[in-house]
């Protein structure tokens, strides 16, 4: 399961109102039910419930998608009616079934495209805040072939190839740059110079090597209780 961010109007009390009566749908038929709920109010909250808590992220995120597509998906909503029969409840499945036989697919806009058409009226010189031409370019990048909602998987994964092969070019070729700034800076640096060795007599010994013992300065040695020796 995906989640998108949507826009809504500004200070509008009803704008949301559809989700937070989701939210509360939720929460009675699947949240309550979730070892170590804590609910909204600390009143009625249990004793270390935090002990109760069992399970993770992942699982949870399991949990609610199984009881999205089992249960809220085919229980029968009194929101969902069908005109002309306003005493027939409908299913979410049910509704999204009608609405495609009647009107036909219409992909619902996501963040991307939302911020693309927002982006798209800005740059023309429109109103960003102003839904009817939000609401125009958004149709208008629907109707497109090559719009981010329009993609099938198989556009999606060659988009992402393409882009991975674009940054793998662009990182060989900044290291090549890099390899050739390095090389030119090791040409600058001047070669090192041999340095002859010492001169050899005929014994094949170098002569800074080689001394007399005769040559030695005789040195006074100090020794207690006698102090005319020397060595």
């Amino acid at each position: 399961m995906t989640s998108s961010i949507a826009g809504t109007e500004l200070v509008s009390a009803t704008a949301n109102c559809g989700c937070e009566a989701v939210f509360g749908t939720i929460n009675d038929q699947f949240s309550k039910h979730v070892a170590g709920y804590k609910g909204n109010n600390v009143v009625q909250r249990g004793k270390n419930v935090e002990q109760a808590a069992r399970w993770s992220i992942p699982d949870l995120k399991d949990f609610f998608a199984e009881y999205a597509a089992s249960v809220y998906q085919r229980r029968h909503h009194d929101g969902l009616v069908m005109p002309g029969f306003p005493d027939l409840r409908l299913s979410p499945n049910e509704a999204h079934a009608l609405a495609v036989a009647r009107s036909g697919y219409v992909a619902c806009p996501t963040d991307i495209t939302l911020r693309e058409a927002i982006r798209l009226v800005t740059v023309r010189g429109g109103n960003p805040d102003n839904q009817d031409e939000v609401a125009a370019t958004l149709r208008e990048l629907q109707n497109r072939i090559d719009a981010p909602e329009s993609w099938t998987t198989t556009d999606r994964r060659r988009r992402a190839r393409d882009a991975e092969r674009a940054r793998t070019v662009a990182r060989h070729q900044h290291r090549a740059a890099q390899n050739a700034k390095e090389t030119s800076r090791l040409a600058a640096i001047p070669p090192l110079k041999a340095v002859p060795g010492p001169e050899k007599d005929g014994d094949n010994e170098p002569t800074s090597r080689r001394f007399d013992l005769g040559d030695l300065t005789t040195l006074p040695v100090w020794s207690p209780g006698n102090e005319t020796q020397e060595g």
